[in-house]
């Protein structure tokens, strides 16, 4: 009389629960960390986008624009972690600005900037993910 085995044992299902929890606990911050950088990226992405339309602008009006419509990036940016602005702007200079939008994501917080020579900064929290210094990098 042998009895049919229809199902896992406590200990079993114990176990399995461990070993995905350590998994999970393993990963998770790699996973979170990879996508912070992946974040990082669309600002560097978006800002060289605005610096070639200023430079653009620049060359057809002989001046920089604060205007993202009139450069051509009305577009830049608008389902975007960031908000993208060109706050300072003259005759032959200005610096364009990607500011982290609230808690989008999370533990970060910051502007990154870049201006008409190409050269970038990072302040806040955000540095901890991004060592950007302008159009080179």
């Amino acid at each position: 009389m042998f009895r049919s085995h229809n199902g896992f044992t406590l200990v079993e299902v114990m176990v399995v629960v461990v070993i995905i929890g350590i998994l999970t606990t393993l990963a998770f911050p790699r996973f979170m960390a990879a996508a912070a950088k992946s974040r990082a990226t669309e600002f560097r992405m978006v800002l060289k986008q605005i610096y070639a339309l200023e430079n653009s602008y620049q060359q057809e009006n002989d001046t920089y624009s604060s205007d993202l419509d009139a450069i051509g990036a009305d577009q830049v940016g608008t389902r975007s972690r960031f908000l993208y602005s060109v706050p300072t702007v003259d005759v032959a200079t200005y610096e364009a600005h990607a500011d982290l939008r609230a808690q989008s994501i999370a533990t970060y917080t910051g502007t990154a900037t870049l201006n008409q020579a190409g050269i970038g900064g990072v302040q806040g929290t955000l540095q901890q993910i991004s060592t950007w210094r302008g159009v080179g990098n």
